[in-house]
């Protein structure tokens, strides 16, 4: 009886735990622009990506954001984490307007490159504003340059600044670390991922089509390929359905 009830113990300390959580999870979406003039595939006008948003909570899904995801605040399969990617001047009306309001915290990817002189990018200041706000900044390279090996071998200084310099740039400006960084084009190389491990980030993000469901307490996710879903014009429908069928599931 004394060794039944042991057991019994055993298995609620240490086995239950990783039971109940075995679902705990977040898909992690990819947005880019919302212009809303539909000259690329990534980009969305503002009234269609408010029906997505609809869309994503009529099926009962929660925004989580992405701290709260890497420190396990999230409970069952029905999370999403909002990311946005480069920085373009069309994203801070569409956080002030319409992802704050809804308390949706997005993890915002800035090329602080970019930041700094391209008319397409917001300014340095913005990306403070934005911080202080309460979204999350997170590193997109420098310049929005491949971190391929075949770019480490034809450029390997500008390489290595892509991941070394954004980082302590987007910490000036908001006073805050930058724990994240989203490879640019959403594809990594051996020589990125030790850069990345040296230059102190706690978490790299990959990007594609596919939704790959993330659970940051499994001990077996890689830290520097973790999967984002990339909402292009042309897989919107699929992403929501792929979400119904994990609506669907226990």
């Amino acid at each position: 009886m004394r060794r039944n009830s042991v057991l019994l113990l055993l298995f609620v300390f240490f086995v239950a735990p990783w039971t109940f959580s075995v679902n705990d999870q977040v898909i992690i979406l990819d947005y880019h622009t919302f212009l809303g003039v539909h000259t690329s595939s990534l980009d969305f006008s503002k009234e269609e990506f408010i029906q997505q948003l609809d869309k994503f909570a009529q099926h009962g899904f929660h925004w989580v954001s992405l701290d709260d995801a890497v420190a396990g605040k999230v409970q069952g399969p029905k999370n999403i984490v909002m990311t946005i990617d480069d920085g373009n001047h069309s994203v801070p009306p569409v956080v002030t307007d319409v992802l704050l309001p809804r308390h949706i915290v997005p993890t915002l990817f800035i090329s602080a490159g970019l930041a700094e002189r391209s008319k397409f990018a917001f300014r340095p200041e913005v990306v403070k504003k934005l911080s202080d706000l309460g979204c999350i900044i997170g590193a997109h390279g420098f310049t929005h340059q491949y971190l391929t090996k075949k770019a480490f071998e034809a450029e390997p200084q500008r390489s290595r600044e892509e991941i070394e310099k954004p980082g302590p740039l987007l910490s000036q400006w908001t006073g805050k670390a930058v724990p994240y960084f989203a490879l640019p084009y959403g594809v990594s190389s051996d020589e990125a991922r030790q850069l990345l491990i040296k230059a102190g980030y706690s978490y790299a993000f990959l990007a594609n089509s596919k939704i790959v469901p993330v659970d940051f307490m499994d001990p077996q996710l890689d830290h520097y390929a973790v999967p984002r879903t990339i909402v292009y014009r042309w897989n919107v429908d699929q992403v929501i359905a792929e979400v119904e069928k994990l609506e669907a599931k226990p």
